[in-house]
């Protein structure tokens, strides 16, 4: 996150204008990808081990609960 936000900078530096989201939209996209996860998980082992380790990364970020 740190690094994205040093490359953010720079961009901003360049003249690129940076354009978020409002978090209530993050939010929807979040529900929509924890089915898409849940459909992967469901693929086999090591696909359910990656998505447990990015939900519980996003955990830790606080992007989800």
């Amino acid at each position: 996150m740190k690094e994205d936000a040093e490359a953010g900078a720079q961009l901003k530096k360049l003249g690129v204008e940076i354009i978020s989201f409002p978090e209530q939209d993050y939010q929807k996209i979040r529900e929509i990808s924890r089915g898409l996860w849940e459909d992967w998980a469901a693929k086999s082992k090591l696909s359910k081990r990656v998505v447990d380790s990015h939900i519980a990364w996003c955990k830790e970020l606080g992007l989800l609960d």
